[in-house]
């Protein structure tokens, strides 16, 4: 369970946001007054925003260096007329800081006022491996290397290959690192395949790291990505001067290697995408520049009728020069505006695969409701303070959690540790006593996140601040599911301009970014045409002040507490009783719903002691206080 927090922090524990290296560029122009009255104080500022000072180091006066904003860009670059030099705001930074480029990034961040991540789990111990020191020279490895594969003893020996013999077969060894140069995991691949089918084995435990690791220095800004070990080594193997890193993951699918690497990833301007040239490569392509931003990553496309870096290599003998013409016309993931219908089809099965898969399997916490909460969905939960709201949104983040879902949520109205608490209530039957605070953390495990809404009190409007962490989110841990309580926090009161502008938003980022984003709104009490609180609300209209957010959700669905019934349960009256307890605690209502149209109303009864919702009546009688209390 990790928390979004900048203060009481054991630095031991500090992570790096994937803040991309641009990022950090407009950011640091952005604070350029704050920026060059810190680091260089001899500076001086002239007109237009310009600096002038002596050199890149700043600590004399003089007029030889121009700190200005580029031409047509929003980021501050530096030129020293003396010797001709130039360089951009970061590097200027980096220049004055001295040390690694990781330390430059680090600072950065903190005088962004970027928020830190920590985890809550300890780390355990390390386990190593030692790579063997088999020798290649004259063995059936180096000859299937060498003669089949076209890869060289100075490339096998930069990725530390090794040979290995097990069961009469001849098997090809590569040590996998952490980004610290610890070799983590060893993997076995046999020269010979059975059938098609590739033999592949690893020592335990499995350890989500890229091959080639070991060879990105602190200073590089460019990456090689490769779907495969001996493409891996291909790619690495024609360059001859530009030395480039290349590393390869563990599969096309398996993004998991991300978070082990996030520091590196980071650093990385530019990231090119060496795939296989097929559908799964493609796809790979699309999620890596979801998850390591789209705007810095470019895919190479091998030429035909090559499917694969090795088989270019082996058959064609491509120079430097060749593979520079191919990563000087790489593209990135920006699909044309044109398009055919057929550019489409797969997308369009993509589309009746998850209709079909969404028609058999209801994630919806209540599953005789004809209900789903879909991938890309703004689904927006309504209704008045101390309706429940919040108390179903919470039943229904521990049912996506318990399904393998990860999810996050943010109130700006609840503490996290009171919204533990309410999960850690439903989760046990009963609220937890002290000492089963850390079984609840332990049973939340890793598919419940919490952001820290604290960390934007600063910020003069929430959701542009909450979105970047949601991007992040979702491109570090794979989040899917977001929960945000609520609505009235991300902008200002009475701004309707910029309601209907985040409402259209919240569902752009939840389609862009393959998203579920739950989003807590409050009804509006006073409404005439619903009676004010006395009816649930019935149709889109009753959302607080936000007709535009009415038009954007893709789902809308209303809570109701039946307050009738309480003060008929509790004033003593028998004849009122009888009329009233067959009737439910709360009317759950659905008038939105993006594919199946299908809207309904259910009676749900509410279980004081275990603080969850059910579709029937509660038969046993809560031994708690009947009364709802710190619902919303």
């Amino acid at each position: 369970m990790l928390h979004w927090r900048n203060y009481r922090l054991n630095p031991e524990h500090y992570k790096r946001i994937m803040k991309t290296p641009d990022e950090i560029k407009r950011e640091l122009s952005s604070k350029i007054d704050r920026l060059m009255g810190e680091m260089f104080p001899a500076a001086k500022r002239e007109a237009g925003g310009r600096y002038v000072m002596a050199d890149f180091l700043g600590e004399t006066a003089g007029r030889s260096t121009n700190v200005f904003k580029a031409k047509n860009s929003p980021v501050y670059v530096a030129k020293d007329h003396q010797t001709g030099e130039s360089c951009n705001i970061l590097e200027l930074c980096h220049r004055k800081l001295g040390g690694s480029f990781s330390e430059t990034m680090r600072w950065a961040l903190k005088f962004c006022g970027f928020e830190q991540i920590r985890t809550l789990k300890t780390e355990t111990a390390i386990e190593t491996k030692p790579v063997p020191e088999t020798a290649l020279r004259g063995s059936e490895v180096h000859k299937y290397m060498v003669e089949k594969r076209g890869i060289n003893e100075r490339t096998l020996g930069k990725y530390n290959i090794f040979a290995d013999e097990k069961n009469g077969s001849h098997w090809w060894g590569a040590p996998l690192y952490d980004s610290e140069g610890r070799c983590r995991m060893l993997k076995y691949t046999c020269i010979t395949r059975i059938g098609s089918k590739k033999q592949i084995y690893s020592t335990q435990p499995v350890f989500n790291t890229p091959f080639g690791l070991h060879l990105v220095g602190e200073d590089d800004r460019e990456l090689i990505i490769c779907e495969g070990e001996i493409d891996c080594m291909s790619l690495h193997q024609m360059q001859k001067e530009s030395n480039i890193p290349v590393i390869a993951v563990p599969s096309a699918s398996n993004h998991g290697w991300i978070e082990n690497c996030f520091e590196m990833l980071t650093r990385m301007e530019r990231i090119y995408v060496a795939s296989d040239m097929d559908d799964a490569g493609q796809q790979m392509f699309i999620k890596l520049s979801q998850r390591l931003s789209a705007d810095r990553c470019y895919r190479i496309e091998i030429p035909e009728p090559h499917n694969d870096v090795n088989d270019w290599l082996v058959k064609d003998h491509p120079t430097e020069a060749d593979l520079k013409i191919l990563m000087d016309s790489a593209k990135g993931n920006e699909p044309e505006a044109l398009v055919k219908p057929g550019d489409f089809v797969l997308q369009m099965q993509d589309c009746v695969t998850q209709q079909e898969r969404e028609r058999e399997w209801k994630n919806w916490c209540f599953q005789d409701m004809p209900l789903s909460l879909r991938e890309s969905e703004l689904f927006t939960v309504i209704g008045i303070p101390g309706s429940g709201k919040s108390q179903i949104a919470y039943q229904l983040l521990l049912h996506l959690a318990s399904t393998g879902t990860k999810c996050m949520a943010v109130s700006f109205e609840v503490p996290i540790e009171n919204m533990m608490l309410q999960l850690g209530t439903q989760l046990l039957g009963e609220e937890p006593k002290h000492e089963q605070c850390a079984e609840v953390a332990e049973e939340l495990g890793e598919n419940i996140f919490f952001i820290d809404d604290t960390n934007f009190r600063d910020h003069t409007s929430n959701w542009e601040a909450l979105k970047a962490e949601i991007i992040l989110a979702k491109q570090k841990y794979g989040i899917n599911t977001v929960l945000i309580d609520s609505f009235s926090y991300l902008a200002p009161k009475l701004d309707f301009e910029a309601q209907g502008v985040i409402s259209k938003d919240l569902a752009r980022t939840a389609v862009k970014h393959q998203l579920s984003i739950v989003l807590i709104a409050h009804a509006d009490a006073k409404n005439k045409e619903t009676g004010g609180n006395k009816y649930a609300p019935t149709s889109p209209g009753s959302i607080l002040g936000a007709q535009d957010l009415s038009q954007a959700s893709h789902t809308i669905c209303s809570m109701h507490r039946n307050t009738a019934k309480e003060l008929a349960m509790s004033n003593g009256n028998p004849e009122d009783q009888d009329k009233y307890k067959k009737q439910g605690d709360a009317v759950f209502t659905v008038f939105k719903q993006r594919n199946s149209g299908v809207n309904f109303s259910r009676d749900l009864w509410f279980d004081t002691k275990t603080r969850l919702f059910q579709t029937t009546p509660i038969l046993k009688e809560s031994t708690e206080d009947e009364y709802w209390y710190n619902l919303d």
